[in-house]
């Protein structure tokens, strides 16, 4: 099976980073504006992109503020059964995201791709480094319901990057 790895770099402290990953409220503010988290281990993110996008995570693992992990558990097929892990390091004066996705599926390189490219745009543009610097909050191209990350809490750095590999 195939692993979509990221690595950003945040100038955000890692409890910042933690809460955006950890919370309904943080993932509102950068990734989608419809979604309902029971912030424990074992319960249920319910995240909402339309009408045929809408994975259910389970909460596997909470360690404030050094790790985040979920698995889908339904919502979305391709997937099901897919661990996420969100590992955030202390760097300088803020934090780095090292992420995970390993995938229970086989699915095409064409789909691995989008999937790829779509965590990759939302780290980049919502997660805080070109449009975080540009306007010193989170604007994703929809109606946003949760609280933004302000300028000093989530910004751009000179050294964000986002490396991806893909594993078989």
């Amino acid at each position: 099976m195939k692993t979509i790895l990221h690595t950003v770099g945040i100038a955000a402290s890692p409890d910042t980073v933690f809460d955006a990953l950890a919370t309904g409220e943080g993932l509102a503010g950068w990734w989608t504006a419809t979604v309902t988290a029971e912030e424990e281990v074992g319960g249920v993110v319910d995240l909402r992109f339309g009408a045929t996008f809408n994975p259910d995570m389970k909460v596997t693992e909470l360690d404030r503020p050094r790790h985040v992990a979920w698995t889908c558990t339904g919502g979305h097929e391709p997937w099901r059964g897919n661990t996420f892990r969100f590992d955030i390091e202390p760097r300088g004066n803020g934090a780095i995201l090292l992420f995970r996705q390993d995938y229970a599926l086989e699915l095409s390189d064409e789909e691995y791709g989008r999937y790829n490219f779509n965590w990759g745009y939302y780290f980049e543009s919502h997660g805080g480094t070109r449009k975080q610097a540009a306007d010193g909050h989170t604007t994703p191209p929809r109606k946003r319901t949760g609280k933004p990350l302000s300028r000093d809490s989530w910004k751009s750095t000179r050294t964000s990057r986002t490396q991806t590999s893909w594993k078989s």
